[in-house]
């Protein structure tokens, strides 16, 4: 008789063992966080930029559920602008800040997190059990949901809001979920160029970009045998796979001591702009060439001084270039055809010189 007035006693007592007022405030999850949302806005100045990073309990399953719970309230309240948790992970994992959702961070943690992602509050909290199941070594019953803001301008807590929670067969799974650790999403790679694929335009093998420099030689006209020789100076630029356009400049001098005139001498400025085809050797590598072959025309004005005698003739002739040749290592050899307008009158060039070629397959 004794020990069931013992047992009555203690279940009489029982109620009055849990914090007052518990068992009247216990409310299902969603009201829960709404609750506690609600108390935390009232602190928070109207559209401010806030983040939710974290809230700690067992599991980061149990984490991340809650997270996601608070921001919908926090979106249903208004109001605020809220940065959205893949938003928020995935600029702290390029930012090098990574943290478990299943941790609470501290105050100067929320700072860095506040300044990367932009906001002027960070959210943080804990579910905390008020009861565990000894057998089990879970939380049981009921929990406490307790969540603080953190202004990021000065790291100190602002606000702090706390709801009980009723426990139900969900959350005892996200509960029981494995207490995994959370690996931060994958960061996407900048490309690496394939070893095949050149890296810059200089790399191309079909883009002959160069500076040359050349002895020449010719004659005024085929039938002539008036020699000529000289320099000429020339670059190519090559915007356009398998083709270049080479702009340079002839400088020629020319003569002939046995002229009936009493001797005959020349000099020639000659600027002239061509295009040309481009094929390079083949060589096995997609991305390296020594050099290649070329043909092609242009345009160019032969601004001429000729002494024959006692007398000096000046000149001025637009003129037709056709040329062809071949680039291998340093050297250039080329030859070319030139005629006035009315191809009346021709004159050819032979040059060999050094060329630096722009690239990793160049000087």
């Amino acid at each position: 008789m004794s020990k069931i007035l013992f047992f009555a006693l203690a279940l009489a007592l029982l109620p009055s063992l849990a914090p007052q007022g518990v068992h009247a405030q216990v409310r299902r999850m969603d009201d829960a966080t709404r609750h506690v949302v609600q108390g935390l806005s009232g602190r928070i100045p109207a559209d401010s930029r806030i983040a939710v990073v974290s809230i700690q309990s067992d599991t980061v399953a149990m984490s991340e559920f809650l997270i996601d719970r608070v921001i919908d309230a926090f979106l249903d309240s208004g109001g605020l602008t809220v940065v959205s948790r893949a938003a928020a992970t995935l600029d702290l994992v390029h930012a090098e800040l990574w943290f478990q959702t299943s941790e609470e961070v501290d105050e100067r943690t929320a700072q860095s997190m506040g300044r990367i992602l932009g906001v002027q509050y960070i959210v943080t909290g804990a579910l905390e059990g008020r009861r565990r199941n000894i057998l089990r070594g879970r939380f049981s019953g009921y929990y406490r949901l307790r969540a603080r803001v953190i202004d990021v301008e000065t790291a100190v807590y602002v606000a702090t809001a706390f709801s009980y929670v009723r426990a139900d067969r969900h959350l005892s799974s996200l509960l029981d979920a494995p207490a995994r650790v959370a690996a931060p999403p994958p960061v996407a790679q900048p490309a690496i160029p394939s070893p095949t694929t050149p890296r810059r335009p200089f790399d191309d093998p079909a883009r002959y970009w160069s500076l040359d420099l050349s002895g020449s030689f010719s004659f005024t006209d085929l039938s002539d045998e008036i020699f000529i020789g000289g320099l000429t100076v020339s670059g190519t630029l090559a915007p356009v796979r398998f083709s270049f356009v080479r702009l340079g400049a002839d400088f020629l001098f020319g003569g002939k001591d046995d002229a009936p005139e009493g001797g005959f001498s020349s000099f020639t400025f000659f600027p002239f702009a061509q295009y040309a085809l481009f094929l390079p050797f083949p060589t096995g590598h997609e991305d390296w060439s020594p050099g290649g072959w070329f043909v092609g025309a242009g345009i160019g004005m032969a601004f001429s001084t000729f002494d024959i005698g006692e007398l000096t003739i000046t000149g001025r002739t637009p003129a037709l270039d056709f040329t062809t040749g071949i680039m291998l290592g340093l050297i250039s050899l080329s030859y070319s055809i030139r005629s006035d307008l009315s191809f009346s009158s021709f004159s050819d060039k032979l040059s060999v010189g050094l060329v630096f070629r722009f690239g990793s397959m160049g000087v």
